[in-house]
């Protein structure tokens, strides 16, 4: 009788284990629909967006997401250099509706996130160094 215990309580264990090794498929485990209403919201907070824009930019984030998550779905990881592609294309596609002084902004916002970015890797590098 323990061993039948025993050998129940081990199989759920790894049935619960293997469960949440397999994630969501996304950080967050936001859908594409979620992410892309997030991301055209902010840009339309942002970069003061009209309503068409705001809805180009919803589509183009949602196809964008959508593919990322079908590369990423075929490989654990995706494949790094085709995802880097499809973010470059939605920026241009992002581009592509926006006017000058939006594009300027536009701009200043993708340089601000790189630089939050390259402080961060930086900052998490120091405190490697430390060990």
């Amino acid at each position: 009788m323990k061993t039948k215990i025993l050998f129940l309580s081990l199989i759920f264990v790894l049935s619960i284990s293997s469960i949440f090794a397999q994630g969501k498929g996304n950080k967050k485990g936001q859908t594409p629909e979620q992410r892309a209403t997030k991301q055209s919201n902010h840009l339309a907070k942002k970069l003061a967006l009209s309503d068409t824009q705001k809805k180009q930019i919803y589509d183009f984030s949602l196809a964008n997401n959508q593919q990322i998550d079908q590369e990423c779905a075929v490989k654990e990881k995706g494949d790094h250099k085709k995802i880097v592609q499809i973010r470059q294309d939605l920026q241009a596609k992002i581009e592509s509706v926006l006017t000058p002084d939006q594009k300027v902004k536009h701009q200043a916002l993708k340089q601000n996130q790189a630089n939050k970015k390259k402080d961060k890797k930086g900052k998490k590098d120091d405190d490697d160094d430390n060990f």
